[in-house]
């Protein structure tokens, strides 16, 4: 959309899509598509410098959406968790009935080493760049792509493929510029489609790789929590002393001996199981987005018509998405721009 001034002075908003041609009487007059028109103050060239300057903002704006958003969800959802264990256990009992270092030192420090020892190194040193993923916003916006892919389609139906070269090399996502430059070097749509394919199969078996340690963290933490319980019941029954009335202390040495298994099922279930569901929503985020711009890809190497492609493109997206897209004047599909004078 463009904000441009009518004769009163009064400003008026433009859909750029959507307009068909611009006249100079000596005022310009914009044409749109439906037939409608407007009478302005600004020249056809200051109109096109407005809809050019629009059109970068788009492109650029695939990824200026990325960096200043944030989920917090898991760290509320990891805090808030275990405030209501602590809350749970300070009502009905002393939190000191519930710290035992030994029984630390082997739930955690057992899961940890044994996470070590099922990954290599070069996987375990990317565990703090999955915070970074867990903290982030959604990452991965299609509903921006699909508006450029659509701006894309048309330039390529009016001046060719060959038109998008210079496009491309403005596209700060390098998998969407590399689909586009593979269109404009004239490869076979099918193996356009096998090559960004492949690359998306190799990036989905990467962050398998990645959420393996949170699950494999998830199952070690209550198996090690369990080894503490039976090293508790072990120590109990070999200093147990009947005879000396030992038996009294019974119910203390057993509700320590517990306590690793409490800790393990804290570890598994409110910090690593979350974490691995997380990425993996980050992963479909992604896959979807990627879909997108194959389909996209190819569907302007085929020369699909801008709308059916739009109305392809968006239905790969969730339903609340579409409509919000479909509904909106924004979302129309850009057209070509042509001045009379």
């Amino acid at each position: 959309m463009i904000i441009l001034t009518k004769l009163n002075g009064e400003c008026v908003t433009v859909n750029n899509r959507q307009i068909e041609y611009i006249e100079q009487i000596p005022e310009s007059k914009i044409t749109m598509m439906n037939g409608r028109y407007h009478i302005v103050r600004e020249s056809p060239q200051e109109i096109i410098e407005k809809v050019t300057q629009f059109n970068q903002e788009i492109v650029s704006g695939i990824k200026v959406e990325v960096n200043y958003s944030m989920d917090p969800t898991t760290i509320i959802g990891i805090v808030a968790g275990f405030g209501f264990i602590l809350f749970g256990i300070m009502s009905g009992g002393e939190l000191a009935n519930f710290w035992d270092p030994g029984s630390v030192l082997i739930v955690i420090g057992g899961t940890f080493s044994a996470v070590i020892a099922s990954f290599p190194l070069d996987k375990l040193k990317k565990m703090g760049k999955h915070m970074t993923k867990l903290i982030s916003g959604k990452k991965f916006q299609p509903e921006p792509v699909i508006e450029t892919i659509i701006e894309f389609a048309q330039m390529a139906r009016k001046d060719g493929l060959l038109v998008l070269e210079e496009k491309a090399n403005e596209l700060e996502d390098p998998f969407f510029k590399k689909g586009i430059l593979l269109v404009v070097d004239a490869m076979e749509a099918e193996k356009v489609r096998e090559i960004l394919e492949n690359e998306v199969g190799s990036m989905i078996e990467r962050h398998d790789g990645e959420v393996a340690i949170y699950d494999k963290a998830s199952s070690y933490a209550p198996a090690f929590g369990m080894i503490g319980t039976l090293v508790g019941l072990v120590n109990m029954l070999k200093s147990m002393d009947l005879s000396s009335g030992s038996s009294s202390n019974l119910g203390v040495s057993m509700a320590t001996a517990l306590v690793t298994t409490f800790y393990g099922c804290i570890l598994a279930n409110l910090l690593f199981g979350p974490i691995a569901k997380k990425l993996r929503i980050r992963n479909d985020e992604e896959v979807i987005y990627k879909q997108v711009i194959i389909e996209g890809v190819v569907g302007i190497q085929a020369g699909d018509n801008p709308k059916v492609l739009k109305e392809k493109l968006v239905s790969l997206l969730h339903q609340t998405n579409q409509q919000k897209i479909l509904n909106g004047e924004e979302g129309g599909g850009g057209k070509s721009k042509k001045s009379k004078k």
